[in-house]
């Protein structure tokens, strides 16, 4: 427990004049006594513990309040390592741990069916997981800048991919159930929605170059309907050998929709 405590004027002086060099103003003469006055001197506490405790909880006060005033700062750098935790944890692209194609289209397609609008949606991840020069032919599939940051332009690509007189709606589209490898194929109709899956009927066609082409078909389940055949043109990254989107071949077979002609569909994002 604290008290207060009146400063003996030689004591003050002393120990004042050892630590900082400082002599007392005289006001210690007085009949009454007052404690010290002048900017070396301060109101003094009496406490049982050592003067060490004094001064580490005047660091811990400190310390707090250098928090408090870069609480954002850690808030920024903490929401962004979680953001990179996830990445992982799901296998999200880019990422240099999907080293097969294959794994990558795959990842790339379940990322498009995830639904965050704070964030852009599976738009945004597809932004990310293309090389720059398919990232531009995005962008002016949907009039946005080319200067235009992912965050900005991922919005408005994600309500383009969402349209649905848009071919490419079926990338997002909610009312599909997708089956995967882990799917029990006897509860597929449980969602009363249309089943479908992704099939990938051929070996990854490796260039050697740091490129491939991946072959895909879209068939419903179980009466195996053939609604889509994509090929996926993908190039590595040269910082960590992650595999990027370089461009997509598309051929449509639903009726209501005339048969791709190739990449140039994407150009009619839009229209």
């Amino acid at each position: 427990m604290c008290a207060l405590v009146a400063i003996d004027p030689s004591m003050a002086l002393n120990g004042f004049r050892n630590r900082n060099n400082h002599h007392c103003c005289g006001c210690c003469r007085s009949s009454f006594r007052p404690l010290c006055t002048t900017p070396s001197f301060s109101l003094q506490l009496s406490r049982a513990e050592p003067n060490d405790d004094a001064h580490d909880e005047e660091e811990s006060l400190y310390d707090t309040g250098t928090s408090s005033l870069n609480l954002k700062t850690f808030q920024r750098r903490r929401d962004k390592l979680r953001l990179q935790t996830r990445q992982r944890q799901w296998q999200q692209p880019p990422n240099p741990l999907l080293d097969d194609p294959t794994d990558f289209v795959q990842a790339l397609l379940q990322a498009l069916q995830q639904t965050s609008p704070l964030h852009g949606g599976g738009a945004l991840v597809l932004l990310q997981s293309s090389t720059e020069s398919w990232r531009q032919t995005i962008l002016k599939s949907i009039g946005a800048p080319l200067d235009g940051t992912n965050e900005q332009v991922a919005p408005t690509l994600q309500a383009a991919l969402e349209r649905d007189d848009n071919q490419f709606a079926i990338l997002v589209d909610k009312n599909l159930h997708y089956q995967t490898h882990n799917t029990d194929s006897n509860n597929d109709n449980r969602t009363g929605n249309t089943v479908v899956k992704w099939y990938f009927p051929s070996d990854v066609l490796d260039f050697q170059d740091g490129t491939c082409w991946v072959e895909s078909r879209l068939r419903t389940v179980p009466d195996d309907q053939l609604w889509v055949a994509a090929g996926w043109s993908l190039r590595q990254r040269t910082s960590d050998g992650a595999w990027l989107l370089d461009g997509v071949d598309w051929q449509d077979f639903r009726d209501d929709f005339r048969p791709g002609i190739g990449r140039e569909e994407w150009e009619r994002i839009c229209g």
